[in-house]
């Protein structure tokens, strides 16, 4: 049974209609987030106000939980587990079925790497609970697994990676042990997390020339750089040639948009911003207000295959809009993980949506052409 409330105006859409044509650039879409904490970081429901905001109606859904690895979404949802939609949430069967959905956006956590079996990472998976996950529970089989699911639902629709961001190294005391410090920002409430380590953090050496290598498994973070975002979309390409040929396999590079934003940041050129680390609360998680919005404003230009800048971003930029969201739409946000409220501006937002545009009309795996041929999917 699903769980009855309301939802205030500012997150309230209509049901998308079909889904678009190839290439087209639809009206609305419904969109369902499988991910982590990462994807909670792109607010889904102030999408569904941002959406609006250039004429378009994005209805959100998503299944998340605090360092949820693909396979972990798998099994919660085979499990039937709770999920928030914006038309109203319930078990993710119900939710999943009955609401007409666009597209699925899967979050690889990446640590499993692209192939694993179970018996690998018996310390992560119950004794007991061995016998409910398969035996590769690595990203290409897992996001297969979800995409096949979902397509069995929704056979006309489109499925898509967000690729994700390298993590920073936790910066060390004298006796070379990480040390915390209570979390910054106003939902911080002194919960303390470990201080990442900014000023070593190369971040475009990082995601350009790192190698993935299989044999690190999750030591060592070769699994959030480009080099193995890349294999994962070979593989799944594999797997879905037909979906890939029609435009219907897809992918959201939200690192390579941040790999371009610390270029332009060191050189000077996006004011009162020295580096990507900097748009970071920890190690990893994203700041409320500009870096967050980043995110979303990806999300939106390759969902849609438009360019970003039409959007209104102040939803994004209000702190208590953020503190608020679990009160006002039942969708569970990290406070702690906000951070400082890292404010936009109109300079800041025009020069963030060039480069965004920049990045996913130009990129081989987003479907979206050029900019004299906006919306058009490459061939």
């Amino acid at each position: 049974m699903f769980r009855r409330f309301v939802i205030p105006v500012w997150v309230l859409s209509l049901v998308c209609g079909s889904v678009a044509a190839q290439g087209s650039r639809p009206a609305g879409l419904a969109v369902f987030y499988f991910g982590n904490s990462l994807s909670e970081n792109s607010m889904p429901p102030f999408q569904v106000a941002l959406g609006r905001s250039a004429g378009r109606e994005w209805n959100t859904g998503a299944m998340v939980g605090p360092g949820w690895t693909i396979f972990t979404n798998v099994h919660a949802l085979e499990h039937n587990r709770y999920v928030w939609s914006s038309r109203g949430p319930g078990q993710a069967r119900e939710v999943l079925q009955k609401q007409s959905w666009d597209a699925v956006v899967v979050q690889p956590f990446a640590w499993p790497g692209l192939h694993r079996r179970k018996t690998d990472l018996a310390g992560w998976i119950p004794k007991d609970k061995q016998d409910e996950y398969g035996d590769d529970i690595g990203d290409v089989e897992s996001a297969a697994r979800i995409f096949g699911q979902f397509l069995q639902w929704h056979p006309k629709g489109q499925c898509l990676i967000y690729e994700q961001w390298p993590s920073m190294e936790r910066k060390r005391g004298p006796d070379g042990k990480p040390f915390k410090a209570p979390t910054p920002g106003p939902g911080g409430k002194g919960d303390e997390d470990f201080v990442p380590d900014r000023e070593a953090f190369d971040y475009v050496k990082q995601w350009e020339t790192v190698r993935y290598d299989p044999a690190r498994k999750w030591d060592g973070d070769t699994y959030r750089t480009r080099d193995y975002f890349h294999k994962l979309m070979e593989e799944l390409k594999g797997r879905f040639p037909e979906h890939w040929k029609q435009g219907r396999l897809r992918y959201i590079p939200v690192a390579e948009v941040f790999n371009e934003l610390d270029k332009q940041m060191r050189a000077g050129k996006l004011p009162g911003h020295k580096g990507i680390a900097w748009f970071y609360t920890d190690c990893v998680h994203q700041r409320m207000g500009l870096p967050r919005y980043v995110i979303a404003a990806t999300f939106y230009s390759v969902l849609f295959r438009d360019r970003p800048h039409g959007l209104d971003w102040k939803v994004y930029n209000d702190p208590e809009a953020y503190l608020q969201c679990t009160e006002r739409t039942r969708f569970y946000s990290h406070k702690p993980d906000m951070g400082e409220p890292c404010p936009i501006t109109e300079e800041l937002a025009r020069q963030v949506h060039d480069t965004i545009w920049t990045v996913v009309k130009s990129h081989p795996y987003t479907g979206v052409r050029d900019e004299s041929a906006p919306g058009e999917p490459k061939p």
